[in-house]
């Protein structure tokens, strides 16, 4: 049944009426919405796959698109009852239908934001959308949505096109009235267009980070709509053509221009910190900038050639469907924010990667140091576990734990081996875009052979600080209670919790996860940091300054500035791990967190619960694997 129902609605994808009756059905005194459905049916057929009765196909492009073209132009040739009334109604459609905003808003965003733009691209994408009659442009998003339509337009045979404009154009009676608006809808898409570009060019959020000093009406923004509307009053009184070609290379100048300043802004957000809206900004304008530029030169070349108009329909169905995808719109959106979170984290991993016999030996020695400071974060967590709070406050409580360890070692200038992952994999990343030439292979294997020396050299000296300090952490509290920690029960558990044939790697790969998600969370704070100034605007605030003194708030800044990274991954990290397990355990998903030097405490913990014995148990070695 429901292969049947996918079936049917395939078929429906394809459905389309035969030319016969297309074509003998052609009235261009009917209402404009009949035309409009009988215009676009005609299309459909053109664009549609399948077999057509024609005995010599297009070899010259292997496009049956082009084959459909050719005899739909061979059967109005063979029959003059059916030839003028289809060109009377392909007039009568261009005549009574709009295109300006098939020339000024299809396959540009319209929304003011990322997030406004990604809903209405997402209502579309579900939901039916109410016709707009005399819409040239809402009938090309209809016909012209897949990607195979980007490769038989740029195949089409520039002879077939020629024979469709002399197809339109056949027997044109001057008592029809003019049929070709598209100059005046052109002339009606460039206010829209330039009101769009400058308005958000000239908005403060983008204009104080171009780097101009002097007058608004300086910037090459403020000058694009009086020269624009300069061309048109040329255009419309007659002016000579080399008049009007020396107009458009100086509106053209004006956008390069334009474009200097639109480099200015990403430089800026390069040196200070991205903002998703101001990207979205930027490439709302350039688009529209590059429409613009694109309608100029169908506006005042005098003939345009056939080339250069397929050329433009390509890229309105290459840009129309690129505005239809979300994916592509956050890709584009986030990928300087990406760059920019690589960077910071790329930055910070350098320091995890040792490359001499001194340096292996600082690693070993910072991360036995790492061990020391988790055994204690072990114990209270477990501590935390059997004390009679609630399940939230537990989370909260092994959060803070997780937290403050994970400062401390940072403070310390420790090193935890797990958390180096999140660091050095955006190093490598960084690295490897780097790397060009014939040592690319060499280089990288290199640099991959030190990261895992560094991280194994890491992981070895966790353990040789934790086990040690859990054991004498167990015996201390043994000594001063007279009571183990917790039962032999929950011991037991511990390690069969940590089995290697449990889900113990699959918990493993999930907190990896989480550790790529708290350095996101630390790139993205300190960018967001970075771009609102917020040291800048602590510095020099007022009432603070006079509270702490001017000296010591610039000091407080500067290491603000210096450690939000740190300070915004490692605590994110530790609310990640602290909290997720809460959360998952109130909503009835296994999930758990695994960290080795944190499980190797525990483990150190309930083996001295139990005693030498548990070392001669499968079940012991099963968890240390």
């Amino acid at each position: 049944m429901l292969k049947k129902f996918i079936l049917k609605w395939r078929e429906a994808q394809n459905l389309r009426l035969e030319l016969d009756f297309l074509l003998s059905n052609a009235n261009p005194l009917a209402p404009l919405e009949e035309r409009l459905d009988w215009f676009t049916e005609i299309l459909l057929w053109i664009r549609s796959p399948g077999l057509v009765l024609e005995k010599t196909p297009e070899f010259g492009t292997g496009q049956i698109q082009a084959t459909r073209m050719r005899y739909f132009l061979a059967i109005l040739e063979r029959n003059d009852a059916w030839k003028l009334p289809v060109a009377k109604t392909f007039r009568s459609v261009l005549r009574d239908s709009k295109a300006w905003e098939l020339f000024s808003t299809t396959g540009l965003p319209t929304a003011g934001g990322l997030l406004t733009e990604a809903w209405e691209r997402f209502i579309k994408n579900i939901l039916p959308q109410a016709r707009r009659d005399e819409d040239l442009g809402e009938i090309f998003e209809r016909v012209f949505s897949k990607e195979a339509d980007l490769e038989w337009l740029g195949r089409l045979d520039p002879t077939v096109i020629q024979e469709i404009f002399n197809l339109i154009c056949y027997q044109y009676d001057p008592a029809e009235g003019s049929w070709n608006n598209l100059y005046q809808d052109i002339e009606d898409a460039f206010p829209y267009l330039i009101a769009q570009i400058t308005s958000q060019a000239l908005s403060p959020a983008l204009r104080t980070r171009m780097g101009h000093k002097g007058p608004v009406r300086e910037i090459a923004f403020y000058k694009l709509g009086p020269e624009v509307q300069n061309l048109i009053h040329m255009k419309q009184n007659g002016a000579e053509a080399a008049a009007i070609e020396a107009k458009v290379l100086e509106i053209q100048g004006l956008l390069i221009s334009c474009e200097k300043c639109v480099a200015d802004i990403n430089s800026h957000l390069g040196e200070y910190g991205v903002s998703v809206s101001i990207v979205f900004q930027i490439d709302k304008i350039l688009l529209q900038m590059d429409r613009l530029r694109d309608l100029l030169v169908l506006y005042a070349v005098p003939r345009v050639s056939i080339n250069t108009i397929v050329q433009f329909i390509i890229k309105l169905v290459r840009e129309q469907k690129n505005q239809k995808s979300l994916a592509s719109l956050f890709q584009e959106n986030l990928s300087l924010l990406s760059k920019k979170i690589v960077e910071q984290n790329a930055e910070t991993g350098e320091h995890y990667v040792v490359r001499d016999r001194k340096g292996f030996s600082a690693m070993f020695r910072s991360a036995v140091g790492g061990g020391l400071l988790t055994a204690g974060t072990a114990f209270i967590r477990i501590f935390v576990d059997h004390l009679p709070f609630s399940y939230f406050a537990k989370g909260i409580s092994s959060s803070l734990n997780y937290s403050i360890s994970f400062l401390g070692i940072h403070f310390a200038h420790f090193t935890l081996a797990t958390k180096q992952p999140s660091m050095t994999a955006s190093h490598l990343a960084a690295k490897m875009g780097s790397l060009k030439g014939e040592g690319l292979r060499k280089n990288a294997i290199l640099e991959i052979s030190q990261i895992f020396r560094s991280q194994v050299t890491a992981i070895c000296g966790n353990l040789f600080g934790v086990i040690p300090a859990s054991l004498l952490i167990a015996y201390i509290y043994y000594y001063v209670s007279g009571a183990p920690l917790f039962g032999l029960e929950t011991a037991y558990n511990n390690f069969s919790a940590h089995s290697i044939l449990g889900p113990s790697l699959f918990y493993a790969a999930f907190t990896g996860l989480l550790l790529w998600f708290s350095s996101v969370c630390a790139g993205w704070i300190y960018n967001w940091f970075s771009y609102r100034q917020i040291a800048v605007a602590l510095e020099k605030s007022r009432s603070l300054g006079f509270f702490l003194g001017k000296v010591r708030l610039s000091r407080i800044a500067q290491w603000l500035q210096k450690n939000m990274a740190a300070l915004a991954g490692n605590i994110s990290l530790g609310f990640l791990l602290g909290l997720t397990p809460k959360i998952a355990g109130f909503l009835g998903l296994p999930l758990d967190v695994r960290h080795v030097t944190l499980a190797s405490g525990t483990l150190t913990l309930s083996a001295f619960e139990i005693g030498v014995p548990i070392l001669k148990t499968w079940l012991f070695w099963k968890a240390v694997i």
